[in-house]
């Protein structure tokens, strides 16, 4: 070979060395790889970063009302109902005031929690103030215009139908309401009231039944003995007028004496207390005048008066 041909093989050599740079170069340095990696780390990273914050937040924004609810209603509704309910009416008394009963309509007893002493006394004006009336009315009509009972009861029962047929054909008929009901038709006696007032009458038999035994047992003579006077004074009574005429002044004594008792009751102690020690200064002093025998048999009977001394 000549040195030409050698030259020009040396330089297509070259020529063919750097052409094989050329293209393994941009094969190995490949600007891809990191521009594939970074994203797939970022996302990665991404998803794991937001994972615990999308999960964490709706926790706490969730407990925290609830601890705020139920802390706070609680002591409101068990406080305030218990502060009402302990409340009791106190019953008003007349002893002092100006007046022996109240016309204020806050100062009555409420009609539950009356009984046939409230009644007497005069606590509900309201109830008081009619039946008192009735007693008045029924002994005009029973005395002083001769009605029988029975006739009584019978006028008054037909009084109330002619007035609840009127009252049906003013709505019925001239107002054309054939829908309209009488208004009182649901009034019905409740089962506690009747068990009160049951429970009252029973109480009261019990104890005055009570009392009448111990009068006949004559386990202090000196009541006995009033009580044999009282029953003589009201047989007398009993003699001298009819049985409704005794009724009724029994009635009306038993919704005024105590009630002026009650109203003036200083006054009255005051003047009873003289009156019994006026009287037992000479009960004392009759005694004192009696034979020694005489006074050995009242103080054996308990009527010397040194047993309340």
């Amino acid at each position: 070979m000549s040195a030409e041909e050698l030259e020009q093989t040396s330089f297509t050599a070259l020529d063919d060395d750097e052409k094989v740079e050329e293209t393994t170069t941009p094969v190995t340095t490949t600007p891809e790889v990191p521009a594939t990696i970074t994203p797939v780390v970022e996302t990665v990273a991404d998803v794991v970063e937001e994972k615990p914050k999308a999960v964490v937040t709706p926790v706490v924004a969730s407990t925290s009302p609830t601890t705020t609810t139920t802390s706070t209603p609680k002591v409101a509704a068990t406080t305030t109902p218990t502060s009402t309910l302990t409340a009791t009416p106190v019953k008003r008394s007349s002893k002092g005031q100006p007046l022996p009963f109240s016309i204020n309509p806050t100062d009555q007893t409420p009609v539950e929690q009356l009984s046939l002493a409230d009644i007497l006394m005069w606590r509900n004006i309201f109830v008081t103030v009619p039946v008192f009336l009735a007693i008045q009315a029924l002994f005009l009509l029973l005395c002083k215009y001769e009605f029988t009972l029975v006739n009584l009861i019978g006028k008054v029962v037909f009084i109330q139908v002619l007035i609840s047929v009127g009252y049906m054909v003013v709505f019925k008929i001239i107002q054309n309401n054939p829908n309209h009901t009488f208004p009182f038709q649901n009034v019905e006696i409740s089962q506690e009231l009747v068990n009160k007032i049951v429970t009252g009458i029973v109480a009261n038999v019990n104890s005055g039944l009570k009392y009448y035994l111990d009068i006949l047992s004559c386990k202090e003579l000196g009541k006995t003995l009033a009580f044999g006077v009282v029953v003589l004074i009201v047989s007398w009574l009993g003699k001298k007028m009819a049985g409704e005429t005794f009724l009724y002044l029994a009635l009306n004594v038993l919704f005024t004496l105590p009630l002026i008792y009650e109203w003036k009751q200083d006054e009255i102690d005051s003047v009873l207390k003289i009156a019994c020690d006026q009287s037992k200064k000479y009960i004392d002093l009759g005694i004192s005048k009696l034979p020694p025998q005489a006074k050995d048999i009242l103080a054996k009977l308990g009527l010397d008066g040194k047993k309340n001394q």
